[in-house]
């Protein structure tokens, strides 16, 4: 634990325990109902609580993706804390603003912020009429349920995000997913860019935010041809984005894994020109300044193979700057952020940054593209093993001079460790060079050719939807209708419009004008059931994400309401209505039970909005709104 025994300590680790549980950082977070051992230590102590806990949910604190646990057995002589019946059903904890103690006032501050999620990808489960039955959801799935067919936020193949035409995910991460996107530039040039969006449920939290925008600064100043580079910067739908360069290729963990199913060594030489790319990137990036020629200090603290990327033209990136900007953007270099299997001794110990950690790293990574075998399993491990590592162990291609650069790359001691990105890679070019000649590309050929090969094809394929998409076809298909009616009219009829050209331009102008009059006044009709159906239409995606009401056009009610102004006794929108209103009565009953007064009051509001004509919450309403005026009476008195 992070704090020291003391009875504050004691009571604070009890009330997580009895709350959501207790916090696990993890890079690849256990199943949910999943036991095993665990054993909590305060700072500086022996372990003090131990014994079997279960998996309750997944969750990020912070930075830091992981999983909350609670024991269900205690061992003997273990510190008393709460236990969980086995039975108990492991479900996710709705995420939810905190509700304010009773008799607390609300905070006035502008920086108390409450984490409010934004629902995604909600589907109906039936409808009234074409529009979503709101009664069928209760609170917690409105705001929490996702369409497995939609990306996250509702997203599909061809949508256009801001300046983007998105094409296909490519992977996600904790806090962020990374779509293929494409964007069409002058002459009709297109790019492809990797697409990096907050998820919809951070893209609101200011601090998670701070962090990404501070991330996409960060890696925009960036500049080598071993470090991913980005393009653009922006925000769009509510959540911020960067687009980087899309590098067709896999990542250092794909290679590994790919590398295993061989079952025979890898090559010593692919494993060392890999590292040998990679502390030129490290080495680029410890020496970085600013305007003023001031160093910036910067330090990746993520150096592990998932951040490696390689590209079919035997390209190597260095990816993934958050972790670099964390302590920016949070004012405190003290952080501990970073994958555990890959952290040096110190930093899992929340030192200060220094480029010997990512020279840990670099280390640890070079191991286990020699050997294909973890180095250590967890943090302990490290501390208790690094500097002892023996690749010529599990591949006998290591040569004792490699052996001993990957020992003193991941000595557990600083002092001990490569002093500089620069040295190590120097004597890793040294050991390159006794090696025998080795392409890059050619190995990623022979590893990944087939599967790259059905990924371009896929691309092409959706480059070429894309482009059809965009592509006037109007012109093409008139010039074809009309060779094909032109081919069976009559000759004598095209001899009589000859003959008779002057009468039939009168005619066509008359017919024109009788056309024209009639448009004209059927126009507005028609502008004003197309708005309405437009009204509608935008009102259905709106209920089918759950974005009902608040604050701006771009929710159902909004919509439904303009559909109202426009033909109040339209049953489509009366329906919707009704719908939208039985909805919001439902909800603020749930807020009611309970006991968040505000929440309800909000949702009566606008089942009001929705249904001005029904009594019932509007009763309910002034019950609630005199409750909450007595209660605020009677603490002024006190």
């Amino acid at each position: 634990m992070p704090f020291a025994d003391a009875p504050e300590s004691r009571a604070r680790l009890w009330k997580s325990m009895t709350e959501h549980g207790l916090f696990v950082p993890a890079d690849a977070p256990q199943p949910i109902g999943t036991e095993f051992p665990l054993q909590v230590a305060f700072h500086g102590a022996a372990p003090a609580v131990s014994g079997r806990v279960r998996v309750m949910e997944h969750g990020v604190s912070g930075w830091v993706r992981g999983y909350f646990v609670k024991f269900v057995a205690l061992d003997k002589g273990s510190l008393p804390l709460p236990v969980s019946a086995r039975d108990e059903r492991p479900t996710p904890r709705p995420v939810e603003a905190p509700v304010d103690p009773p008799g607390a006032s609300a905070p006035a501050s502008a920086d108390s912020w409450r984490e409010e999620p934004t629902p995604v990808g909600i589907r109906p489960r039936s409808t009234v009429e074409g529009a979503a039955a709101l009664h069928d959801y209760s609170n917690v799935e409105l705001l929490h349920a996702r369409d497995p067919e939609a990306w996250q936020g509702g997203l599909r193949p061809f949508d256009t995000f801001g300046p983007y035409q998105l094409l296909k995910r490519l992977g996600a991460g904790g806090m962020a997913e990374v779509l293929l996107a494409r964007r069409t530039m002058a002459e009709g040039v297109d790019k492809l860019v990797a697409l990096k969006l907050v998820f919809q449920e951070y893209a609101r939290h200011p601090r998670l935010s701070e962090l990404f925008l501070t991330e996409a600064r960060l890696s925009a100043t960036l500049q080598h041809p071993n470090v991913i580079q980005v393009f653009d910067v922006g925000s769009a739908a509510g959540r911020p984005f960067m687009a980087m360069e899309y590098v067709p290729g896999c990542n250092g963990a794909d290679l590994l894994e790919r590398l295993r199913e061989r079952g025979r060594p890898p090559p010593v030489a692919l494993a060392v020109t890999l590292a040998i790319e990679l502390g030129k990137a490290l080495e680029y990036l410890h020496d970085q300044r600013d305007l003023d020629g001031r160093p910036l200090h910067l330090v990746h603290r993520d150096v592990s193979p998932g951040n490696l990327l390689i590209g079919l033209h035997g390209e190597v990136k260095l990816v993934d700057m958050g972790v670099a900007s964390a302590s920016i953007a949070s004012g405190n270099d003290l952080l501990v952020v970073g994958k555990r299997a890959y952290m040096a001794p110190e930093q899992a110990a929340g030192g200060r940054p220094e480029p010997g950690w990512d020279i840990h790293g670099m280390g640890l990574v070079l191991y286990e593209l020699l050997t294909l075998q973890h180095a250590f399993g967890d943090v302990a491990e490290a501390a208790e093993r690094s500097g002892r590592l023996r690749p010529s162990d599990f591949n006998p291609q290591v040569t004792p001079e490699l052996e001993r650069l990957v020992q003193w790359a991941t000595a557990p001691d600083p002092s001990g460790r490569a002093p500089s990105a620069q040295a190590l890679r120097q004597a890793l070019e040294r050991v390159r060079a006794t090696l025998p000649p080795f392409d890059v590309v050619q190995a990623m050929r022979e590893l990944f050719g087939e599967s790259l090969d059905r990924v371009q094809r896929e691309t092409e394929a959706l480059i070429g939807i894309a482009r059809g998409r965009d592509r006037p076809r109007g012109s093409q298909r008139c010039r074809r209708w009309w060779g094909f009616v032109d081919q069976r009219i009559p000759g004598a009829l095209k001899l009589m419009a000859a003959r008779h050209r002057q009468e039939l331009r009168w005619g066509a102008m008359a017919l024109t004008v009788l056309v024209a009059s009639g448009a004209a006044l059927l126009w507005p009709l028609h502008a004003r059931e197309a708005a309405l159906g437009e009204h509608l239409s935008k009102a259905d995606r709106l209920i089918a994400v759950a974005k009902l009401s608040g604050a701006g056009e771009d929710t159902a009610l909004a919509q439904l309401q303009a559909a109202r102004a426009l033909r109040p006794e339209d049953p489509r929108v009366r329906a919707r209505l009704e719908a939208l209103a039985d909805g919001f009565e439902l909800l603020a009953t749930e807020a009611s039970q309970r006991g968040d007064v505000a929440e309800a009051v909000a949702h009566l509001r606008a089942a009001l909005e929705a249904a001005p004509e029904r009594n019932v919450p509007r009763m309910k309403l002034q019950f609630l709104e005199d409750e909450a005026r007595r209660t605020t009476t009677g603490r002024r008195k006190r």
